[in-house]
């Protein structure tokens, strides 16, 4: 692995967009500079901010040549202001980290030790721990980490954390990219996975926390009263799932919030069984000869876990246990 800090050329490029973010950018710049893999590029693009984020982040690229800022004086949002950054990156693999997000010391170091020596797999994440406004650890959050359970449980909800996430340029520019305009700045990466697993990409997590991922009360996620990104998600499911079964959005909304857990009488849970049952089996069909058995049972057995799942659930409803 190439440690080279004076090397001309970056291997990895690390990608942040910052609006508004002065109470966390500094401790987000801090966590790459601690790096113990050192041959990187910090591009940060900020998005118009009106506090004091611009200041930080100039400090910063005065004192370390590998942080280079592209200030804007209008903002473009979230993806435009990511992808303004990529554009004028120049590393093989793009680390994503957003700017109230902790990269542990290890990430870029274990990420490119595995893409290194799986070259096959052309986006890495992984899990992370969760942290409250003050950096307090609140819990830990984790996705599949084969490729084959990644490709399907994509169909109907995220498989990596975007902060965790580092993949090769190469596979990213092939792809076309963040996509501009249908899926802005609020499924534009759920939109990217999904087109690289369609695109027969594959895909992985590390099973290892190497960023802080903050629950923050004033991110997008958290922001998002108009319920706009849950419509665009649902968009996006719609697409990739009928590629496999014709299903009406209304059918892959119930999915979605079956598989996320989300609240249901107990006739929907049974009904968005039946449909994820239809769903693993259309899949097996199609992908028949490409999977190997242990992978069609992988498959199969999720829908078994999520009928268990489901039968227990009613049966301590119906009791009144729940």
């Amino acid at each position: 692995m190439d440690t080279d800090v004076n090397n001309k050329k970056p291997l990895v490029s690390v990608i942040m967009a910052a609006h508004n973010a002065e109470k966390y950018i500094a401790e987000a710049i801090e966590s790459i500079l601690s790096q113990t893999y050192q041959n990187w590029e910090l591009i940060i693009t900020d998005d118009a901010s009106t506090d004091s984020t611009r200041a930080i982040i100039i400090q910063y690229e005065q004192k370390d040549p590998r942080i280079k800022i592209i200030p804007l004086d209008e903002s473009v949002r979230q993806t435009i202001a990511r992808i303004k950054a990529i554009e004028i990156s120049s590393g093989e693999y793009l680390a994503v980290l957003d700017a109230d997000d902790i990269s542990l010391p290890d990430r870029l170091t274990t990420q490119v030790d595995f893409l290194e020596s799986h070259p096959d797999i052309i986006v890495v994440g992984s899990d992370a721990d969760l942290i409250d406004a003050v950096g307090k650890i609140i819990g830990r959050k984790g996705k599949s980490d084969q490729n084959t359970e990644i490709a399907f449980r994509l169909l109907l909800q995220t498989q990596f954390i975007h902060s965790a996430v580092c993949m090769r340029r190469d596979a990213y520019e092939a792809i076309g990219g963040y996509d501009r305009k249908r899926y802005f700045n609020y499924a534009e990466e759920y939109d990217l996975w999904n087109r690289f697993a369609h695109n027969g990409y594959r895909l992985a997590n590390i099973k290892e926390k190497l960023i802080q991922y903050r629950i923050n009360p004033e991110g997008v996620s958290m922001t998002d009263t108009s319920g706009i990104r849950a419509g665009l998600s649902t968009d996006v499911s719609e697409q990739y799932t009928n590629y496999h079964i014709k299903l009406p959005r209304e059918k892959v909304k119930l999915l979605t919030d079956f598989v996320n857990g989300r609240r249901l009488s107990i006739l929907r849970m049974f009904r968005a069984l039946f449909l994820y049952k239809k769903l693993v089996l259309a899949y097996l069909r199609e992908k028949d000869t490409s999977l190997t058995k242990p992978e069609k049972n992988l498959l199969w057995g999720l829908y078994t876990d999520l009928r268990r799942y489901t039968i227990h659930t009613s049966i301590k409803r119906l009791l009144g246990i729940t």
